[in-house]
């Protein structure tokens, strides 16, 4: 039932969503609704919902808030949850408010523009299945985004970058003169020399046209510019990039050299495997609150306890086969089968109910086929 759930609110593809918002906007909301069809988890914007929290405990909502607008109907709804700590029957409580108009919400409130939605429960609201907020948070470390420490590092590699890319494309213009003995350097000694290309303006003899010839008068000499050196501002770039990778604590295989030990290649990836782990812990967190709501939302209070509720990620460190065999060979008889199924092999609890049943099946296709008295010494009586 659970993986029907997640395969009704298509969070097998959604749920790459709620990480990427999290990650950029260091907040991610999922809305429990209750639809005729079931239980839907919804992905919010963290520009249109906001969560009140117990001070004491944030794990706690008091409140959440929703906003919203329909092109289709024309109108912008606002949704308001109160947990139901605050009601006499204990059970938490929807208000739906309504205006004409779409677009971006005023920055002042005028209570006269805005309508209780009658068929959402209107002023009294509409109470729920159970006592909370019907709205889960997903935070990031400090409530940033993954690189918002960073920006800084960020905008001096994309301003570098910036100044590069405008050095080479002006290069591709070079600049040209004529070297001549000219007496008088003023506009009537330029048109003198302009003449004796037979020429209007100095500006018409040397052009970008690779068929164009040119007759110099003797002792004239051309010049043109030549390109500016940017390997300094490549290796600045560079050292950015280093510096932002130290700071991240995420890897660029750029920056490995390539006779790099593997003790090195591992201390490499440390950074990197302690934040897929800190992610994964999130993650777990949020998705235990989220199906504990799913569950209350389906009046299955048996499931819907949040202890029981368990949910797996691969883990952030992979084994190679290798690595994998000689584990096994050395604690193949220390350790019972499926622990090294589930710590060294690294299998999820499908996988190993498929091995310990493929294994039955073998062990029993086995027993069906060797014959009787198999490994004993034939006995012959005189």
């Amino acid at each position: 039932m659970t993986l029907m759930m997640w395969l009704d609110n298509n969070l097998d593809v959604d749920f790459s969503t709620f990480v990427e918002t999290f990650l950029w906007a260091g907040d991610a909301y999922a809305m429990i609704i209750d639809d005729d069809t079931g239980p839907l988890v919804t992905h919010e914007d963290p520009r249109e919902c906001v969560t009140f929290h117990d001070p004491l405990r944030q794990s706690t909502l008091r409140a959440a808030a929703k906003f919203y607008s329909d092109p289709d109907e024309g109108r912008a709804y606002a949704v308001l949850m109160i947990a139901g700590s605050y009601y006499d029957d204990g059970l938490a409580r929807t208000y739906t408010a309504s205006m004409d108009g779409v677009g971006e919400l005023s920055a002042e409130f005028d209570p006269e523009s805005w309508s209780w939605d009658e068929s959402s429960g209107g002023g009294d609201g509409a109470p729920l299945k159970h006592a909370f907020v019907p709205v889960v948070r997903l935070r990031n470390r400090r409530g940033m985004g993954e690189f918002e420490p960073h920006l800084p590092h960020m905008r001096r590699i994309n301003r570098f970058t910036f100044q590069l890319s405008v050095i080479v494309m002006y290069q591709a213009y070079k600049q040209r003169a004529i070297v001549a003995d000219v007496d008088d350097p003023d506009e009537e000694a330029q048109g003198q020399l302009a003449e004796s290309f037979n020429a209007d303006s100095l500006e018409d003899v040397l052009t970008s046209d690779p068929g164009s010839w040119f007759l110099l008068p003797s002792g004239a000499k051309v010049w043109e510019s030549t390109q500016t050196d940017v390997q300094g501002l490549l290796k600045a770039i560079q050292d950015d990039q280093l510096a932002l990778a130290a700071v991240a604590r995420r890897p660029m295989g750029m920056f490995a050299p390539d006779n790099q030990s593997a003790s090195g290649a591992n201390f490499t990836r440390e950074g990197l495997q302690f934040a897929v782990e800190d992610k994964q812990a999130r993650l777990r967190r949020f998705l235990v609150d989220v199906f504990h709501l799913v569950f209350l939302t389906a009046d299955d209070s048996d499931r819907a306890v949040k202890s029981d509720i368990n949910v797996s990620f691969m883990p952030a460190e992979r084994y190679t086969v290798t690595d994998k065999a000689s584990a096994t060979s050395q604690v193949s008889q220390k350790f019972p089968l499926r622990t090294i199924l589930r710590e060294i092999w690294q299998m999820t609890p499908t996988e190993i109910q498929q091995v310990e049943a493929e294994a039955s099946g073998e062990l029993l296709l086995l027993g069906e086929f060797e014959p009787t008295g198999a490994g004993q010494t034939p006995t012959v009586e005189a």
